[in-house]
This record gives C-alpha cells, structure tokens and sequence, in this order.
C-alpha cells in the first residue's frame, strides 16, 4: 500500500482536445492563500477560465481537489470536491462527496485533477503507478453508475458519470462509489 501525504502540492491537468496530461504543481504561497481543495479549486479556475465562459463549452473546466485532511485520520478525512463553472447558477459551483477516490488519488500522489477541453469520443482517464492515460470509453458509455463501477472495481476507486450526465442533464450526478456529487449540474459539465 501506497504512503499517504496529506498534501501533494501536485495537480494533473488533463487536455481532453489534445489528449495531453501534464503535473501541475502548487505553490507554497497558494497553498497558504487558498486553504483546502475548494480554495485551490476555485483559484484553477480563476486562472484558466475566461469570463463569459459558456459552462458546458470546451472552454470550461472542472476540478477534482482533495483537501489537507485527506488521508489522514481527520473526521471526514476522505471527502473530496468538485468545482467549476455551473450551467444552472453561470458562477461557479461545488459539490463535495466522500468515498475512497480522494484517498486514492492522494495514494496515486495528486491532490487533484484539472479536466479541460473536450474529445471527439467517450473517454476516461487511468492513474496507475504514475503512468496517466487517456482512454477509450466506448464499450463504457450508457452504462449506468452503479453497473460501470461494480464491473470495473478489481480496476481501483472510479467517479463516473451516468446516462443523464451523458446527455447533458440537469440534475445528472457525478458518483464515486455509493456517494454522489450531485449539486449544481456538476455531472452535465463532465457530460460536456
């Protein structure tokens, strides 16, 4: 098993368009201003969204950020959030959820994940190890979460997304696990 870090400073900014992952890293003067995964959160996307953006544009991101306290045996200690630009509110959004994603994202060695752009097919993205890819999602698409995640859990932790978020609807949900992200059309940007 993996050494837990409570913080990281490392985010993978992932490019949908160009299929290109690369390693963010935190600045120690970040990490003091913008305390926890929703405050870093917010200040990726202050620095990587235009104003005006359309929320479930190319353009848009989202962010999954863990906090400080995952990992560790803090109350709540596993919750993760998802934040970006909302098609429901045109401001930003978040949605917290628990689960062992966030776990297992600080174990991969991240403290979170930036997802931009978009691509031309169903894909998903795979940490194992320190290797990231980008992959095809195909045979995966129009299952429901629950299904999607038990067929695939001897592959780790997943957050996924359903046919509503598919289909770009309103109150589509992003799940990790039996637990849900479920605020603010969350699951539609990921759908987008």
């Amino acid at each position: 098993m993996a050494e837990v870090i409570a913080v990281t400073d490392k985010v993978l900014d992932v490019d949908l368009t160009s299929g290109k992952v690369r390693t963010i890293d935190i600045a120690a003067s970040d990490r003091k201003r913008y305390i926890g995964g929703k405050g870093l959160a917010l200040k990726l996307l202050y620095d990587h969204i235009a104003p005006g953006v359309d929320p479930l544009s190319a353009d848009n991101i989202l962010v999954i950020m863990s906090g400080p306290a995952t990992g560790t045996a803090a109350p709540s200690g596993g919750r993760f959030a998802v934040v970006s630009k909302s098609p429901l509110t045109g401001i930003f959004a978040s949605s917290y959820t628990g689960g062992r994603f966030g776990l297992s994202l600080k174990r991969a060695g991240y403290d979170g994940i930036m997802v931009r752009g978009k691509s031309d097919t169903p894909v998903y993205l795979k940490i194992e190890s320190q290797e990231i890819s980008v992959r095809d999602a195909g045979l995966l698409w129009g299952m429901d979460t629950y299904d999607l995640q038990e067929s695939r859990k001897a592959e780790g932790d997943w957050i996924v997304i359903g046919p509503a978020g598919e289909n770009l609807v309103g109150f589509a949900i992003i799940a990790a696990g039996k637990r849900v992200a479920g605020r603010c059309e969350l699951g539609a940007v990921m759908g987008a």
